[in-house]
């Protein structure tokens, strides 16, 4: 029996000698052995338990109530035609097939042999806590006993002039890449706004597609939120010598277009970026209009306490859209893991939740790229950093540690060493 890994960048597990994991494509440096406990917890019930969404939280929430109650009824609402699928390879098939069957989560099949009625093309309109009801937008409506809400989250797209223009795309879901897909062979320049690790990703798929490519950011820093300052610095000059054009500390006017297609990017300086395609990248906004309307706590997203409990009786949240302790990442990760929690408390075992130590990594450019933790950023904090970089060679080491335990790293170029300080970084 083949011993199995977890994957430190996503948490999937799976049995090792895989080269790639099969979520979120990263190679085996990423993994580190793992013990999987199987829990003993058994409730079987007659209820009917109802999960709003079809990410990964959506998924593990019906995952780990099915382990537990073996007879009670459970229903998946999602507003896709497709069973939920790995959404972090979104961008990386850009320029493959991007059959959604290749990249789900689980076969049509597991449903079935599961018990799990997953109910597609369906969107939720509203809640209904006192008669414990969810109504759909054809009218029809749902009864539960005990609700998941696992909506997600859309990606934002700011109020740009001319956003609405043929060859504006966002990437979230499998028909956002099959329609790339379909323009890409009429697409000689192309631009993506944004210049998080989906930006960048998006702009190397389209340089490897054979674009006049350009990356548009409004900061001065690429991966803000995952590198300082030297970090980026070093990372422009990966972009660069991918043949990446770099436009930082932008500030954009809006999209210009010739009739109803788009032609560029407008600058705030009168300048136009050329581009037959434009990818927004610009971040994502919890979908929490039901539960707004239903009378949920909600700050950034759905409050929750550490058993992915809300503040209506009978409902939990996770994923994208909750929020434990005021942190919200919006990572595949974390949604996975709370969707756990979510589901085996709906069950009835008491699990806790911990917010966590997530890293983030890129594979691309000819280079390779991970972050985790804190990269000295709280000022009331002492830090001792070490540094180690080789422009020749084309790699950068740096470490932050407190009180002598490592906090947070930054590893460009040679990320052998990716898993050992994940696991440092969450042990201390």
């Amino acid at each position: 029996m083949k011993r199995q890994v977890r994957c430190t960048i996503c948490n999937e597990i799976f049995e090792e000698g895989v080269e790639k994991c099969p979520v979120c494509g990263m190679g085996s440096e990423y993994f580190v052995p793992v013990e999987v406990k199987e829990t003993v917890f058994q409730n079987n019930t007659d209820k009917t338990y109802l999960v709003l969404g079809g990410g990964v939280a959506a998924v593990s929430a019906a995952e780990e109530i099915r382990k537990r109650d073996l007879t009670g009824t459970i229903l998946m609402v999602s507003d896709e035609p497709v069973v939920p699928y790995n959404r972090p390879m979104l961008t990386k098939m850009m320029l493959e097939s991007c059959d959604p069957a290749a990249i789900a989560i689980h076969p049509d099949s597991w449903y079935e042999e599961h018990n799990v009625i997953a109910l597609l093309s369906k969107r939720v309109e509203s809640i209904d806590v006192e008669e414990k009801k969810v109504w759909l937008a054809d009218g029809s409506w749902l009864k539960y006993d005990t609700c998941v809400y696992a909506l997600g989250a859309e990606c934002f797209v700011p109020d740009y002039e001319g956003k609405e223009l043929d060859g504006v795309m966002t990437i979230r879901k499998t028909k956002d890449v099959q329609k790339i897909r379909e323009l890409l062979p009429d697409v000689k320049k192309a631009a993506v706004i944004g210049a998080g690790v989906l930006g960048l990703e998006a702009a190397w798929e389209l340089k490897k597609a054979g674009c006049d490519t350009a990356l548009i950011g409004h900061s001065n820093q690429i991966m803000g939120k995952q590198l300082d300052r030297d970090g980026s610095d070093f990372m422009k000059r990966v972009i660069k010598n991918a043949g990446i054009g770099l436009y930082l500390g932008k500030k954009i006017d809006g999209l210009a277009g010739d009739g109803a297609k788009v032609i560029g990017v407008r600058l705030e300086d009168g300048s136009v970026v050329e581009a037959d395609l434009v990818i927004i990248s610009t971040g994502v906004r919890p979908n929490l209009g039901p539960a707004k309307a239903a009378g949920l706590s909600v700050s950034r997203a759905i409050v929750v306490d550490a058993q992915m409990r809300s503040s209506v009786e009978d409902i939990f949240a996770c994923g994208d859209c909750a929020e434990f302790e005021g942190v919200n990442y919006s990572i595949w990760p974390e949604a996975a893991a709370q969707g756990k929690v979510a589901g085996a408390n709906a069950a009835g075992e008491p699990l806790v939740y911990e917010n966590e130590a997530y890293g983030v990594s890129f594979s691309g450019m000819n280079s390779e790229l991970f972050s985790i933790g804190d990269l000295g950023k709280d000022p009331d904090k002492e830090y001792r950093v070490v540094t180690s970089q080789n422009q020749e060679w084309g790699w950068y080491k740096k470490y932050w540690y407190v009180n002598d335990s490592i906090v947070g790293a930054i590893l460009i170029g040679d990320v052998r060493d990716a898993a050992v300080v994940m696991e440092a970084v969450s042990r201390r």
